[in-house]
């Protein structure tokens, strides 16, 4: 029996014709094969009843896609919107859009999203598909690709998905395979084992010594994908939820937690606090930290199908999802979801996206913005016209491993060898928001980037988020600078690294309380910023004095309360630092707008000993 695991994991479209849809008496068979995930008997049963409504061709349409006959299936959805025009929906016509795809038959694909596009509208998917089918020979060639793929040796007749990097060396997957004690319920819609968790050393795409998992790890239904976290202390795992049933009478899936004692036992498992009975979260991957948890579900509320979402761990427990938002989330399916180590990258799988068909991996990378909108195809060999996903890479992003469906006619998922062959190149990115005190974003605000010698070396303007970002390529000591009108500057220094590409840094302004004076103080051999530099203010019109001393990143501000607009003021400034040469500045200034004046801009505010 071949059927796309994946598919039944997401359980988002596969029933979306026939949950609340009358089935014929002849077809009532048929359909509870279908429904009971049998689909070669329900293939059988539907081909020697042929179906009397568009509801019954619709089933074996599905029934070919889930046995990975996809050739088949699309020629369903097509005697669907020839022979049953009045019923033909704007799904039938998607389906049969994907599911020519998956079948090579990307001519005819064309056909269906300019169909698609014309009785309907616009529609992303149909789009790209015409507006990007000039790349489909860059996409298709194997030997241009950024990476190579091949099996690893444990291509057999069993499923074996989601690899996982536990620790160095080793890898777990979710297999069928029946090496250990079997579960006490059985797969009937299968014929082969429920998944169970299983860890295999690595070499290359040769993976030896397989063994199941600590039998904590098993349930009597589906186990697994898995992730870990904490240096492998800390595990998230998919597991069936046995008390939960959707609205076609299956059991979805959850998220669990487990922690090792102290005597290595796993022996702590708690419920994700945001798994539902009526639908699934699954495919989990955390981060090194174990506090930002990656998982795909099909929850209400989302773009359609199943969708990428995140949770934080804070005081308060798992946050509330977080929908990874249009960019990666179309209305079709998208699915495990793998970052790797150093945040630069989300890898994931789609049948949404512009693609060679089916699940294709993809490559989602920062904007400046922060926010993981670049998305890239990398194409064939890891991608192919059938299933592929589960992605994941080495720290050193060198090789990998994924899950691919593409030996159909196999009867199996395999996992493959993944080897990056055009390495990946990436810029620094410093990214954040720029608040109120009220926590709110202020857009249009600007923001600069200066560096070390107080060379402002970029400048850009936020959204209407409040959001902005910097890219670049060089480690050092920057400052970040934030103003907007009606509120004072706010500022920050970032110190960028060979190890870090992508850096955070929120930036609060408070509202303009009146005019001041701001500088920043800097050692003039050093060229760094100076800490504990006392600075005395004196107005010598009045002899009003005022000191204070730079704080860490080498600033200081005066409030200027007595001061006001267009009025001439006479200033005298006076720095000092023991060991350091004192310097005394006489100036006068007029205030044109509210603000702080920015001493740096007419004064040379460094020290030399």
């Amino acid at each position: 029996m071949n059927y796309s695991v994946v598919k039944i994991f997401c359980l988002s479209l596969v029933f979306l014709f026939l949950g609340n849809t009358k089935i014929h008496a002849q077809d009532s068979k048929c359909t509870e094969f279908f429904r009971a995930m049998e689909y070669e008997k329900a293939i059988i049963c539907l081909e020697k009843n042929q179906p009397t409504s568009a509801e019954g061709w619709r089933m074996l349409g599905e029934a070919y896609r889930l046995s990975g006959q996809a050739s088949k299936a699309f020629r369903m959805y097509d005697r669907v919107l020839k022979n049953y025009d009045e019923e033909a929906t704007q799904t039938d016509l998607l389906k049969a859009m994907i599911y020519s795809r998956m079948a090579r038959q990307y001519g005819k694909s064309m056909e269906y999203a300019q169909l698609l596009l014309d009785q309907y509208g616009n529609n992303r998917l149909a789009n790209d598909i015409i507006e990007l089918d000039s790349l489909m020979d860059e996409l298709s060639d194997r030997k241009t690709g950024i990476f190579s793929a091949s099996p690893t040796s444990l291509a057999d007749d069993q499923i074996d998905i989601g690899p996982m990097f536990m620790s160095e060396g080793e890898l777990v997957f979710a297999s069928s395979r029946r090496k250990a004690q079997l579960k006490r319920v059985e797969n009937t819609s299968t014929g082969l084992g429920f998944l169970d968790v299983f860890k295999a050393t690595i070499d290359g795409k040769n993976l030896d010594n397989i063994t199941r998992l600590n039998e904590n790890f098993q349930t009597d239904y589906h186990d697994g994908p898995v992730s870990f976290a904490k240096e492998g202390s800390m595990t998230a795992i998919s597991r069936t939820l046995e008390n939960g049933y959707n609205a076609q009478g299956q059991m979805p899936l959850g998220i669990f937690f487990g922690n090792k004692s102290e005597y290595g036992e796993w022996d702590s498992w708690e419920a994700f606090p945001h798994n539902d009975p009526t639908y699934s979260c699954t495919h989990p991957f955390l981060t090194d930290d174990g506090k930002r948890l990656y998982f795909s579900s099909n929850m209400p509320g989302g773009s359609g199908g199943s969708d990428i979402y995140y949770s934080d761990y804070t005081a308060e427990g798992w946050s509330k999802p977080e929908n990874m938002g249009s960019r990666i989330n179309t209305s079709f399916d998208e699915v495990f979801p793998v970052m790797t180590q150093r945040g630069d990258m989300l890898l994931f799988a789609s049948d949404g996206h512009f693609g060679l068909g089916g699940l294709d991996v993809l490559i989602a990378r920062k904007s400046s913005l922060g926010i993981y909108d670049i998305i890239d195809n990398p194409g064939a060999p890891v991608n192919s016209p059938l299933d592929d996903y589960g992605l994941v890479l080495d720290p050193m992003l060198e090789y990998g491993y994924f899950t691919t469906n593409r030996q159909a006619s196999k009867n199996r998922e395999d996992i493959y060898y993944a080897k990056v062959e055009v390495p990946f190149e990436f810029s620094k990115i410093i990214s954040g928001i720029v608040r109120d005190t009220a926590g709110i974003g202020i857009p249009n605000s600007d923001v600069q980037l200066v560096d070390s010698f107080l060379n402002v070396l970029m400048i850009t303007t936020t959204d209407e988020k409040g959001r902005y970002g910097f890219e670049l390529q060089e480690n050092g000591r920057y400052i970040l600078e934030a103003r907007a009108a009606g509120y004072n500057e706010g500022n920050n220094v970032i110190v960028m690294n060979p190890r870090q590409l992508n850096y955070t840094m929120n930036l609060t302004l408070p509202e303009f309380e009146g005019l001041s004076f701001f500088g920043r103080m800097m050692d003039g051999e050093a060229r760094r910023f100076m800490e504990d530099v006392k600075i005395t203010l004196t107005n010598l019109d009045n002899s009003d004095m005022q000191s204070t001393f730079s704080k860490k990143d080498g600033s200081f501000r005066f409030a200027l309360d007595q001061y006001n607009l267009g009025q001439l003021y006479n200033i005298r400034l006076v720095v000092e630092k023991t060991g350091y040469q004192k310097k005394t500045f006489e100036f006068s200034v007029t205030f044109t707008e509210n603000g702080p004046f920015v001493l740096n801009k007419v004064l040379n505010l460094s020290l030399t000993k």
